[in-house]
C-alpha cells in the first residue's frame, strides 16, 4: 500500500538500525572493480568473487557525522523554480 506521509520521527531510529544492519550483514552489490577497491581502500570488507561489499557500522556510521545535515532540493514545475523541499512539497507534488 502506498504511504501517503513522511517517516514519522519514532520511525526514524529502528530504520538507521536496520540500514547499517543490512550494511554490515548483507551489503551491496557494485559491479565495479575500481569501486570495490576504492570502498575496501577506506575500510568495506569486499568479496570480490560475489562482487559485495559490506560496511563496518562503524565505516557507516563515520561517513554519516562527516556528512552532516543533508538538504533535499525540490523542482517545482508550476513555478519553474528550484528551491529546498519541505515536508509538503515531497508529500503533495
Amino acid at each position: 500500500m502506498l504511504q501517503r506521509y513522511s517517516i514519522r520521527q519514532e520511525d526514524v531510529e529502528p530504520l538507521a538500525e536496520g540500514v547499517l544492519i543490512v550494511l554490515e550483514k548483507v551489503g551491496m552489490l557494485y559491479q565495479n572493480e575500481e569501486i570495490l577497491h576504492s570502498l575496501e581502500s577506506i575500510g568495506a570488507r569486499v568479496d570480490r568473487e560475489n562482487q559485495i561489499a559490506t560496511f563496518p557500522r562503524r565505516l557507516v556510521e563515520e561517513f554519516v557525522e562527516r556528512l552532516g545535515q543533508m538538504v533535499q532540493f525540490f523542482y517545482d514545475y508550476g513555478k519553474e523554480e528550484k528551491r529546498r523541499g519541505s515536508k509538503r512539497d515531497f508529500i503533495e507534488r
